[in-house]
């Protein structure tokens, strides 16, 4: 049970960005970002809280974005592990990169359901709310919601905004059909609802580096990702 919510996480990475938008005469004077870094906070239930291994959960969720490049990643407590997915919003190709301990592996991938046999939730029903919106973390966004069409219960709802110039911001993320960049969102999975935040945007040069496999990551499988994670978390 424990493997399958940090699959979720590993999931949801993809659908993060960051915003801008203008509402007095200064802000307008202000060019859309199209570099930086989003750090989101990542809440967790409180029947997850609880668990024994809970610790090991990531806490926090950074976006790294050049133009169409973007970067996802989490990191584990204590250093155990890290997992990042680096993908363009100009191609249907990503890549997933983990690291447990001294082993670093990478698996590319075509489609951003064979991350992890995740429910998509590209093929749900979006309702867009655009006469609503609310400011975080010093950006205005708008509202949407995603009507699951298996299980009404499980709708759920995202802040998202156009003012950041990154072009197909979710694209290959389970949120394509939003049309603006996310800085909160939640999902349900196994009917347990997470919550995901953006607490700032950093406006900063990115390293082209980071959007390409590091030399020391060998090739390797979803299977062994997966065996990883749960070696980590057991």
């Amino acid at each position: 049970m424990v493997l399958k919510h940090w699959r979720l996480l590993a999931l949801f990475i993809f659908a993060i960005a960051a915003v801008f938008t203008s509402c007095n005469n200064a802000q307008k004077n202000k060019k859309k970002l199209s570099e930086g870094m989003v750090i989101y906070n990542i809440s967790y239930p409180p029947r997850l809280k609880s668990h024994s291994m809970s610790f090991l959960f990531p806490k926090e969720m950074k976006l790294l974005f050049k133009n169409e490049k973007q970067r996802a990643s989490f990191k584990g407590n204590m250093d155990l592990y890290s997992l990042d997915f680096i993908h363009s919003n100009q191609s249907d190709s990503f890549f997933t990169l983990l690291q447990v301990l001294e082993k670093k592996i990478y698996v590319p991938s075509a489609k951003s359901d064979d991350i992890f046999l995740f429910n998509n939730y590209s093929n749900e029903e979006v309702v867009f709310s655009r006469d609503v919106n609310k400011k975080i973390a010093g950006y205005i966004c708008e509202k949407a919601s995603l009507k699951s069409r298996r299980d009404e219960t499980n709708s759920v709802t995202i802040w998202f905004t156009n003012e950041i110039g990154v072009d197909n911001p979710n694209r290959n993320t389970p949120f394509e059909k939003i049309p603006g960049v996310m800085l909160e969102f939640e999902i349900y999975y196994e009917n347990i609802l997470f919550h995901f935040l953006a607490e700032k945007v950093v406006t900063e040069k990115i390293s082209e580096d980071l959007f390409f496999i590091p030399e020391n990551y060998s090739p390797s499988s979803i299977k062994e990702v997966e065996s990883l994670i749960n070696s980590v978390l057991r």
